[in-house]
């Protein structure tokens, strides 16, 4: 599935200066009500100042994204979606990293990091036999097409849920 989603795709090197178990870190995606689990891989960026959700595929890392405030979300390494994995068929499709990261552990969480489903991103959601879309409020003209282009492009079953406010900010 991996040389179908981005010709490009290359293990990706973590820097040194990119640290695992800083207690800041911790805090921050716990004051996001996030359980950090095995399948949760959060680090620090100590040049760039941003705090990053790492992205594995069989034990191999090829990037990640990293949350600041100017651009708000930037990727590291490939373009592979990034995806909270936890072996389930069901995944619910979000707009950030951190709401990904808070989808129940009975579906993968895929973070779209923005309201647009970019085109390299279907023939990663073909691998699910459920997907749910679950969007802030003020996206429900994007999502309701969305949905419907998930449907015709990947013959799964995509329903909407819709957010009254921004759950991550």
């Amino acid at each position: 599935i991996l040389s179908k989603v981005d010709g490009e795709l290359r293990p990706y090197k973590i820097p040194e200066y990119i640290v695992k178990g800083l207690p800041s870190t911790i805090e921050w995606v716990k004051s996001y009500g996030i359980a950090l689990d095995s399948t949760i891989d959060v680090r620090y960026d100590v040049r760039a100042d941003r705090q990053m959700f790492m992205t594995w595929h069989d034990g191999v890392c090829y990037g990640g994204v990293g949350r600041g405030t100017k651009p708000k979300w930037l990727v590291y390494g490939s373009k592979l979606p990034l995806v909270v994995r936890r072996g389930n068929n069901r995944a619910v499709i979000v707009e950030d990293a951190l709401s990904a990261a808070k989808v129940p552990t009975t579906y993968d969480g895929i973070a779209l990091l923005g309201t647009h489903l970019p085109g390299h991103y279907i023939p990663y959601i073909r691998g699910y036999d459920e997907l749910l879309l679950a969007l802030d409020a003020d996206a429900t003209d994007k999502a309701i097409a969305m949905q419907r282009n998930i449907v015709i492009v990947s013959i799964v079953f995509a329903s909407l849920m819709l957010y009254s406010c921004d759950q991550s900010n």
